[in-house]
């Protein structure tokens, strides 16, 4: 009988550890697991404290995001795992069904809105913080260039800002009518006011970053929310 283990917990190491994790992962894919939570600090404290009885499924990384602004829904909170490849993710998804099988008392703390997967389209130094996500509608013919059009804003904002951040950005794969033909890009920074400090940067007094300005001639930018993340472990 296949061991049972649930794709959205985790093997929990301790808080003075995950604030300093930093590393760089190749290409992988990221299952996110998006739930609705009535108590935000206790779901989080269950999931830290219940680390004895946790498995981990595989995971090259895990951990969790807030969203601070821009809720698609009170209580929004997104449990995540990369994994080094979508071999390694999909063994994961066809071993478990965390829709189907709630682990400990966590059915009673959430409500699952809905899972999606996402493929990284370029390596990340990873290092969860404080995050603005952008989702966008990219026509396939555009999907190479508004990559290049993201690696040329990171590079052009850490030249003229100084400021050490990463951007992420990835495609989407089987999620559904939530997030089908979407692509997200992920602006990383370590709090709030230096993602402010670098938004500066975009959205000056004379128009945006021209880089930034490609990327919107490039794909429809539908969504944008601000998350708080942090990491229950990186390999």
């Amino acid at each position: 009988m296949k061991k049972v283990i649930y794709v959205f917990i985790f093997l929990i190491i301790s808080n003075s550890q995950s604030f300093a994790i930093q590393k760089s992962l190749p290409k992988g894919a990221g299952l996110l697991l998006h739930v609705q939570v009535n108590d935000i600090d206790r779901y989080i404290d269950e999931l830290t404290k219940n680390s004895g009885v946790l498995f981990t499924s595989g995971a090259a990384a895990a951990g969790y995001c807030i969203v601070k602004t821009g809720h698609n829904y009170p209580g929004e909170v997104t449990i995540w795992q990369l994994f080094k490849s979508m071999g390694e993710l999909m063994k994961a998804v066809d071993e478990n069904d965390p829709m189907n099988k709630p682990a400990l008392n966590f059915s009673k703390m959430r409500d699952i809105k809905y899972i999606s997967i996402w493929k990284d389209m370029k390596r990340v130094n990873l290092k969860p913080g404080f995050e603005m996500v952008e989702r966008w509608r990219v026509p396939p013919a555009n999907i190479t260039e508004f990559v290049t059009a993201v690696k040329a804003i990171e590079s052009n904002l850490k030249e003229m800002s100084g400021i050490d951040f990463e951007m992420a950005v990835a495609f989407n794969v089987g999620s559904g009518s939530h997030e089908s033909d979407l692509v997200m890009t992920r602006w990383i920074t370590s709090d709030g006011e230096t993602m402010g400090k670098l938004l500066d940067g975009v959205y000056d007094s004379v128009g945006f970053l021209p880089s930034y300005n490609k990327a919107l001639s490039l794909g429809q930018k539908i969504n944008s929310q601000l998350e708080e993340c942090k990491p229950f472990f990186i390999q």
